[in-house]
């Protein structure tokens, strides 16, 4: 029912034609990152401190190539991260609870990254949601027992703005997980609405399910007033836990999958950024209001401090963002009215 109230479509249970969440990027072919893993994977053969030491031999080799005046190959993060995975293995340092699953995947888009992507993770209060709740409690006033939001597991931010949520359950329990879905689909669909009203556009949201070691990349896509949330692939990211599983994650498509899907957050975080660049500069060059219009807007919010309070105007599906309990969202059912369906 949340996800109806608030105009959300899940996409793995119900199929709209011509309409998909599928991200293509996800699925591209990067021979640079191809070959590295390819390389790391004989290496592995002989075991996992072979592979630590392979890694320690190519990040140094790049790092001479870079006091020389090289590039440094853009894979380089890609060989920290399998170096990282290997030494855990080796060291029996595997997360087990949810603030360690967080962590490690956190570590791994900072690493792919190469530290561009700035997240934010510790149980902290999405902004986002609580101004939603705010502004629901408002619109259909109705009381609820706080006014704080959701806490999320792992925000992406891009200067300062919320962009982007993953959320994390320790284990692949069906029923956690399934909640934990639905909910990231409206903390998400609460950073969009918050983030339109601050004239910024963003495209696709691809966050991650994670669910232990393994996380489902999704897709939240606005249709008009209706979001539209899924699958943004048909792989998963399995993070090795054992020497079978890393090479697994090495030939398999896990780390290519993660690789991407780096490169894809990337993106998104720089055209945010330009958006944000855009806005500043605009800002900046728009000129003063002139004296006469100032005190034409004096007299606009005088005569509008004596105006009676109108009624609240209706919203449609996709306006705001149902985030209260499920048992409180059935009490209030009764007051909401709905502009159209």
């Amino acid at each position: 029912m949340g996800t109806a109230l608030t105009g959300i479509v899940d996409l793995r249970r119900h199929r709209l034609d011509g309409y998909s969440v599928r991200a293509p990027k996800l699925q591209e072919s990067d021979q640079g990152a191809i070959g590295i893993l390819e390389q790391l994977s004989r290496y592995l053969k002989l075991g996992l401190y072979v592979l630590f030491l392979k890694c320690e031999d190519m990040l140094g080799v790049f790092a001479r190539d870079a006091l020389e005046g090289k590039e440094m190959p853009p894979e380089a993060p890609l060989v920290r991260l399998i170096r990282d995975l290997a030494s855990m293995i080796y060291q029996e340092t595997v997360p087990v609870s949810e603030a360690e699953v967080v962590a490690l995947w956190k570590r791994c888009l900072e690493v792919l990254s190469d530290g561009a992507l700035k997240l934010r993770s510790g149980e902290f209060v999405c902004v986002a949601t609580t101004l939603q709740k705010r502004f629901f409690s408002q619109l259909f006033q109705v009381a609820h027992d706080t006014d704080s939001g959701r806490k999320v597991d792992l925000m992406l931010l891009v200067d300062g703005v919320e962009a982007l949520n993953s959320e994390a359950k320790p284990s692949m329990d069906r029923t956690p997980c399934e909640r934990q879905f639905l909910k990231n689909l409206r903390i998400n669909h609460a950073i969009h609405i918050v983030a339109a009203k601050q004239g910024l556009h963003l495209p696709t949201m691809n966050p991650l399910d994670i669910r232990g070691m393994s996380a489902m990349v999704c897709g939240l896509q606005a249709q008009g007033d209706i979001f539209l949330g899924g699958a943004a692939c048909e792989d998963v990211i399995d993070l090795p836990t054992s020497k079978d599983e890393l090479a697994s994650f090495l030939s398999g498509p896990s780390a290519k999958l993660l690789w991407n899907y780096t490169k894809l957050l990337l993106e998104y975080q720089d055209g945010i950024k330009e958006q944000l660049r855009k806005k500043r500069s605009a800002s900046i060059t728009e000129p003063p209001s002139p004296p006469w219009q100032a005190e034409g807007q004096e007299d606009d919010e005088q005569s509008e401090s004596r105006t009676p309070p109108q009624t609240p105007k209706l919203y449609g599906l996709g306006e705001v963002t149902v985030l209260t309990p499920k048992t409180s969202r059935k009490r209030l059912l009764s007051a909401i009215q709905y502009s159209r369906f």
